[in-house]
């Protein structure tokens, strides 16, 4: 194979890999997107791992120079692997958040963000994977209203109407239903 065709394999699959933790809307997490991740990484490594057999290879029986760049882009796809897992809770963890909640009642994962330009993400957990629906928000005195956003994904559990109250808690201002929020964070 020849090396520049290599090297834009390893590129792409560098660029698969990290699209996995870089999401600018809707999104979900769940085997599906881990055994993707895990396909990825394994061809990357075998086909780096290729390149490193052939580089020393040469190195040994001809004294040719070794090639640098499958390890450039290997420690880029090391520290971009290690800064998505440890960041992988958080939906879209380079915004700034100045609030964050989760569901008063028993057994509940479910979340939201609310970040300083005026977006939010619902964080819906299931028992396989966690649905991520993003919207707009507005707060008009103390009232939460949410907009754009896909209803349907979150109509069962989160509503678009919220009270903040002093403790800053939310309250839910649709009588259909009865889940309050607590801050977290």
């Amino acid at each position: 194979m020849n090396r520049k065709k290599s090297y834009l394999i390893l590129i792409v699959l560098l660029f698969f890999g990290a699209k996995q933790y870089f999401h600018f809307s809707d999104y979900s997490l769940g085997l599906v997107q881990g055994m993707l991740l895990f396909i990825s990484f394994s061809a990357f490594f075998v086909i780096f791992l290729v390149l490193l057999i052939k580089d020393l290879y040469g190195y040994i029986k001809f004294k040719k120079k070794i090639d640098f760049i499958p390890f450039v882009l290997l420690v880029l796809f090391l520290v971009l692997s290690l800064f998505g897992f440890s960041k992988v809770e958080e939906p879209f963890f380079w915004k700034k958040e100045f609030y964050r909640g989760k569901l008063v009642y028993i057994e509940s994962k479910d979340e939201i963000y609310l970040y300083k330009n005026e977006t939010f993400a619902f964080v819906i957990s299931k028992i396989e994977h966690k649905e991520i629906v993003c919207g707009k928000f507005k707060i008009v005195n103390d009232t939460l209203f949410l907009s754009e956003y896909n209803s349907r994904k979150v109509d069962k559990v989160f509503t678009n109407k919220y009270l903040f109250v002093k403790d800053s808690s939310l309250i839910a201002l649709d009588e259909k239903k009865y889940l309050d929020i607590i801050k977290v964070k």
